[in-house]
C-alpha cells in the first residue's frame, strides 16, 4: 500500500497507531528531512513536499520513520514494502491552483508557522513543483517495482 495524507493517517490507525490534531496545520511548501535508513529511496538528505493537513500520526509499531519536519515530527513512515506519507508528492499544478482557490476562508483562519498565504504557495510553485515530482517519479518507481507482478495467462482462444 502507498498512502498520502489522510490514506496514511489511515494506514497508520489501522497499525494501532494514533491519528491526532498536530500542533498547528501544515499548509503550503516544506522542506522534510529523510532519515539515514531512507536515503536510498529518496537519494537525498531533504526533499521538498506539498502539505495540507491538520493531523499527524504516530509511529506504528514495527514501522520505521522516513521522513520528518521542522513543525510535523511523523511525515513519513514504511512498514514493510508499505509507504505512509503525511505530505503530497501526487499535486500538479492544476491540483495546487484549485485548492488555494477554494481555500480563502480556511487559510484566513489557519494560523501557525507552517501555514503559508495562497501567494506564498502560489509564487514557488514553479520552483518546487518540479523537485516535487523528482521525488514523486523516484519512490514511486521504487515502490512500484516491489510489487508482486501477476503471472500472465496465455491466451487460448475462446476467451
Amino acid at each position: 500500500m502507498l498512502g498520502h495524507c489522510f490514506g496514511a493517517q489511515l494506514m497508520a490507525r489501522s497499525l494501532g497507531a494514533t491519528v491526532s490534531h498536530n500542533a498547528w496545520a501544515n499548509i503550503g511548501w516544506s522542506r522534510l528531512r529523510v532519515t539515514p535508513p531512507a536515503r536510498r529511496l529518496f537519494d537525498d538528505t531533504e526533499i521538498v513536499a506539498f502539505n495540507w493537513h491538520y493531523e499527524t500520526f504516530n509511529i506504528p509499531q514495527g514501522a520505521q520513520r522516513i521522513l520528518f519536519g521542522e513543525h510535523c515530527l511523523n511525515k513519513g513512515f514504511a512498514i514493510g514494502k508499505h509507504l505512509a506519507f503525511q505530505c503530497h508528492f501526487e499535486v500538479t499544478e492544476d491540483i495546487v491552483r484549485e485548492w488555494c482557490s477554494n481555500a480563502d476562508a480556511e487559510l484566513a483562519a489557519a494560523a501557525g508557522p507552517a501555514v503559508q498565504t495562497r501567494q506564498q504557495i502560489l509564487s514557488r510553485l514553479k520552483g518546487s513543483l518540479p523537485a516535487l515530482h523528482r521525488t514523486a517519479r523516484r519512490v514511486y518507481r521504487q515502490w512500484s517495482g516491489g510489487l508482486v507482478r501477476p503471472l500472465s495467462v496465455a491466451h487460448h482462444g475462446g476467451w
